[in-house]
């Protein structure tokens, strides 16, 4: 992974964020309380890949650094 600097990474996981939600609502169909959760969950996951990845892009920023 390429170091990337930090405004961008926030565009693209908010930019992913926002389409992988959409995309999901627009396939889940049956009970609204149970498809709320799943897009609840779903929303959680999210939050921890994005982390994971700001993550990953301070340590490669840090490495190409030195």
């Amino acid at each position: 992974m390429l170091p990337t600097h930090a405004s961008e990474i926030e565009k693209f996981v908010s930019d992913a964020e926002r389409t992988a939600i959409r995309d999901l609502q627009r396939e889940l169909v049956g009970d609204e309380g149970l498809t709320n959760e799943i897009v609840a969950q779903f929303k959680q996951i999210i939050v921890q890949k994005s982390a994971d990845i700001r993550l990953q892009n301070d340590a490669a920023c840090q490495e190409f650094s030195q």
